[in-house]
């Protein structure tokens, strides 16, 4: 149940050292810090790259909550840990945990292999690692589980944590949202692309759209 808190979950995110995992499970990546790399082109014509567009770079630093985005790492261990305690508060006085419950949360990954232990065994180390010094410490691990119906139980649902990647057009950096927002091509159980709704202000307008048109109208631009 506690994997259902917003704190509880970002506190994972937050606890993730990303240079050092990087470092550790993979060959060839470094760590990209949003959604979109340096991949992809914003302007066919020029090649302008969208991650240094100013749009683009003003979206990250707000999201992350700094001033340039050469500050990004997305790992704060102390702020981790004051989530993870706070998310324990909130599911105990809820009665969704214990003050002796462990959570053991399955990684589901598509074969057991090398890699993929060393994954899981990195991100264990690092929530274990910021839960120590809170009610949580020594009563959380992350474990592989190896799912040979890995991509059609992610849709369904039937997954605690996975670990994955996407892929789009390099010179359509929208095309790579239809993953999200076009619901027979999502893997984002529970988000209904055509029912949630966002507003944006586009030249000092308010437009709201759901996802999905919102997906349509970029990608039609």
């Amino acid at each position: 149940s506690i994997l259902a808190d917003k704190d509880f979950r970002k506190a994972i995110s937050l606890a993730i050292n990303r240079e050092e995992f990087c470092a550790s499970c993979t060959a060839t990546h470094e760590a990209g810090y949003g959604l979109y790399n340096y991949m992809y082109v914003c302007n066919p014509e020029t090649g302008a790259l969208y991650r240094e567009n100013a749009a683009a770079k003003d979206a990250l630093c707000k999201f992350y909550g700094v001033n340039n985005v050469a500050e990004i790492t997305g790992y704060d261990l102390d702020q981790a840990k004051e989530l993870l305690e706070s998310a324990y508060k909130s599911c105990l006085k809820d009665e969704n945990i214990s003050e002796t419950d462990n959570i053991v949360l399955e990684l589901s990954v598509a074969r057991d292999d090398e890699a993929n232990r060393n994954v899981v065994a990195f991100i264990n180390t690092a929530v274990q690692n910021a839960a120590v010094g809170t009610p949580l410490e020594g009563r959380i691990s992350i474990v592989l589980k190896a799912d040979g119906n890995f991509y059609e139980n992610c849709k369904r649902g039937l997954t605690d944590i996975i670990v994955s990647t996407w892929g789009g057009n390099a010179m359509d950096p929208f095309s790579l949202m239809e993953c999200y927002c076009v619901n027979d091509k999502h893997y984002e159980y529970g988000f209904d692309g055509e029912k949630e709704f966002l507003t944006v202000t586009v030249e000092e307008e308010e437009i709201t759209k759901t996802f999905t048109d919102w997906y349509i109208a970029l990608s039609a631009g």
